[in-house]
């Protein structure tokens, strides 16, 4: 269409384009707004991705002491026990069942464990009531007999195979002579089992239990 020109035969006029500038700040906002969202979205990207690479790249922090990690168990390593019948003061017999006390995996001494004589079964405690432990250096059985299977007193012998300590449920640790009641279990000691009737192949246990430091203390062996 041609443009009419104006009275007098002027230069002909273009109409204003109505809304130009309207338009023009709708564009500007659209490309700022998604400019905008680009940032977002690359911002969030690189967060995402510095998470990623920390957590990848994280080493864990090995427990201390202070840290309130648990201490480790002292394990007591006992041997095979072997069973002989002796001879008690005045002629009365009893079982000695000598467990050999092989090594500890932290030193112990006798006022940190508790020796029990257990039922396999059901792992009730074998108590010792009455039992009175006499034993002199060479001999485990100086004096009256145990009397029955649930009647029993441990003797401790050190590597040289001198008795050291008696020991009982109700009385706990003695020293045999002037040995102290409290002192280290060497390694290649023996723990022999005095009884009135033998423990052995009968459904019954030694378990070794107690603390040291702060550690638990564990060991056990079928009689």
């Amino acid at each position: 269409m041609t443009a009419e020109g104006p009275p007098g035969g002027g230069p002909p006029t273009t109409a204003p384009v109505l809304g130009s500038a309207a338009s023009f700040r709708r564009q500007r906002n659209a490309d700022r707004s998604l400019r905008w969202g680009l940032y977002v979205r690359l911002a969030a990207t690189v967060v995402i991705a510095v998470a990623l690479l920390a957590i990848l790249t994280a080493r864990p922090v090995a427990p201390t002491a202070s840290s309130g990690a648990a201490p480790p168990t002292t394990t007591v390593t006992l041997g095979s026990p072997t069973v002989t019948q002796v001879t008690c003061a005045g002629g009365a017999p009893a079982y000695a069942e000598r467990v050999p006390w092989i090594a500890a995996s932290a030193p112990v001494t006798s006022g940190d464990l508790v020796p029990k004589i257990v039922e396999l079964f059901d792992g009730d405690i074998v108590n010792d009531p009455g039992a009175m432990p006499n034993a002199t250096a060479s001999n485990v059985c100086a004096g009256a007999s145990p009397t029955g299977a649930a009647r029993w007193y441990g003797v401790v012998s050190d590597p040289t195979g001198a008795n050291v300590l008696t020991y009982t449920l109700g009385q706990g640790w003695a020293g045999i002579g002037t040995e102290p009641a409290n002192q280290p279990i060497a390694n290649d000691s023996t723990l022999t089992i005095v009884s009135g009737g033998s423990f052995s192949n009968s459904g019954y246990g030694l378990k070794i239990v107690g603390f040291a430091n702060g550690s638990p203390i564990v060991g056990s062996i079928t009689l």
